[in-house]
């Protein structure tokens, strides 16, 4: 989705006047999103490679807890970098459980931090869609948007989705446009009758200074500058 200069722009439509989707330059913030699956992350030296935001795995279905969220959480905030939460949904449990899965585990990391706007988690707060079942797809959207309801009612904040640009054109068509995109699409730019996106994955299986595994790369729709003024985020070394 692109932003419109500290307005996020919740339509499908075309932007105009605003920072065009195109591949990553150097205007753009650049991130990555982490989970247990890249291990012990030094964080100083992702921060040195020039990575200014990290969505964070917290949870996956109703009761797994990524072991590696509360210290990837505090080591990110430690150098500088902004952070997200991402829950993994799976269509074979309720929504209810997965909330209380990904609320708990959000809840215990924000224990940690101070107390104010941006606190430890400045990023929305992510449900991660992956494999739509397309026999099922009434029940996953309707499951989908249950648990983003949900946490929008839990937090006070509008929750992002994050899926790739086939689920987006053929499964979430109807109920999804007043949220937040993160759009994964590993073509040099997003189709032009992509979603307009606020975050997008635009890598895989790369190489980042200070996670020995790969890791996903993504950028933000605008400038460090501008990320930090629509999230609100102060912080000593941004």
């Amino acid at each position: 989705m692109a932003c419109r200069l500290g307005k996020i722009v919740r339509s499908f439509r075309k932007p105009s006047g605003q920072i065009p989707k195109a591949a990553p330059d150097k205007a753009q913030a650049k991130g990555i999103d982490v989970s247990d699956h890249q291990r012990d992350i030094n964080w100083p030296q992702v921060a040195a490679s020039g990575v200014s935001f990290a969505l964070i795995k917290a949870t996956e279905s109703v009761s797994i807890k990524d072991a590696y969220f509360q210290p990837n959480v505090l080591g990110a905030n430690e150098v500088g970098i902004l952070c997200g939460a991402y829950h993994l949904l799976h269509i074979s449990h309720p929504a209810k459980p997965q909330v209380t899965n990904f609320v708990d585990a959000v809840q215990a990391v924000l224990s940690k931090g101070p107390v104010g706007k941006s606190g430890l988690l400045h990023l929305p707060f992510t449900l991660d869609l992956e494999g739509v079942p397309t026999a099922q797809g009434a029940a996953y959207r309707s499951l989908a948007l249950e648990w983003l309801t949900s946490v929008h009612r839990a937090f006070g904040t509008v929750p992002m989705v994050y899926a790739n640009l086939n689920t987006w054109e053929t499964e979430l068509t109807s109920g999804f446009g007043n949220y937040p995109v993160w759009l994964a699409e590993y073509a040099a730019r997003p189709a032009p009758d992509a979603p307009q996106w606020e975050f997008w994955q635009h890598s895989t299986n790369e190489r980042v200074f200070g996670i020995a595994p790969e890791v996903d790369l993504d950028v933000y729709c605008g400038s460090v500058q501008q990320l930090k003024a629509q999230y609100g985020v102060q912080s000593r070394n941004l």
